[in-house]
């Protein structure tokens, strides 16, 4: 039994995947149903709050992209940063800073990490420094937007209206955590990095310890986890990672063979 419900799970990656954008999204949704319903799988509790969001923003990317609003910003992005080259390492997290604040997501960073891997290289900078800045700025910058504070007003004017409640602690945080921490959305740190091979398993440039020809791109080479979703950080290890081994493959006597496991890219693909 367990084989064709491997093969339903496939089926519905895949038409994810040919429908593209958020189709991978209900595709994901349509597996499950088949699933619970057909199969009979007892499917766990719903996280109905943090689905709804995850559909607001992704929506209003959406909208953005098709309005052309993101073209635009990408553009000005890139005109500030071509003007400016040598401080792309400043001027990087000033950017993805000003429109994830003005955007009220860090989705729209995304689009600006090929810009500045770009333009580090053009300058001969190498693109991990401002790609590394870059992407905490964007995460940081979600607490200073102006929509998040609206949210959080919006959410205490329904509190005081009896129509919802806000809820920043549950009664119980340790057990919350504890809960989230069994399953998790992003699992890191199974292959972690460091310098030496008794601390990890891959060395700083993403090398397997012991392995002259294997690396590793995926969020299990990050030595710890943080708060915000680790998808910008995999993708600016991912190019910096490229960047290393474009240098290493000047050797003749070199053949690279890359292990990148990139379902976390696919999913920024799909959002963006």
């Amino acid at each position: 039994m367990w084989i064709v419900e491997l093969i339903v799970v496939l089926f519905f990656i895949w038409l994810g995947a040919r429908m593209g954008s958020i189709g991978i999204g209900f595709a994901g949704g349509f597996g499950v149903l088949v699933l619970s319903l057909v199969f009979g799988l007892k499917p766990g509790s719903i996280p109905v709050d943090v689905i709804l969001i995850i559909m607001s923003v992704i929506a209003a990317i959406a909208a953005m992209q098709v309005a052309g609003g993101l073209d635009y910003l990408v553009y000005l992005a890139e005109k500030v940063l071509r003007s400016n080259p040598k401080y792309i390492t400043f001027y990087a997290p000033i950017v993805t800073y000003v429109m994830t604040m003005m955007a009220g997501t860090g989705h729209t960073a995304f689009s600006t990490l090929p810009v500045i891997a770009e333009v580090a290289k053009e300058k001969g900078i190498r693109p991990s420094r401002p790609l590394a800045i870059a992407t905490v700025a964007s995460q940081v910058a979600i607490t200073a937007s102006p929509i998040s504070a609206a949210v959080v007003f919006f959410s205490s004017e329904l509190e005081k209206a009896g129509v919802g409640t806000l809820r920043f602690l549950r009664d119980d945080p340790r057990r919350h955590i504890e809960e989230q921490i069994s399953f998790g959305g992003h699992q890191m740190g199974t292959t972690r990095m460091a310098k030496t091979e008794q601390g990890g398993v891959v060395d700083p440039d993403c090398r397997v310890f012991g392995l002259q020809n294997l690396y590793i791109a995926a969020p299990s080479v990050f030595p710890t986890g943080g708060q915000a979703n680790p998808v910008a950080t995999i993708v600016a290890f991912a190019i910096r990672l490229a960047d290393h081994l474009v240098v290493k493959r000047s050797s003749p006597d070199t053949e690279i063979v890359v292990d990148v496991r990139a379902s976390e890219v696919e999913k920024l693909e799909a959002e963006i």
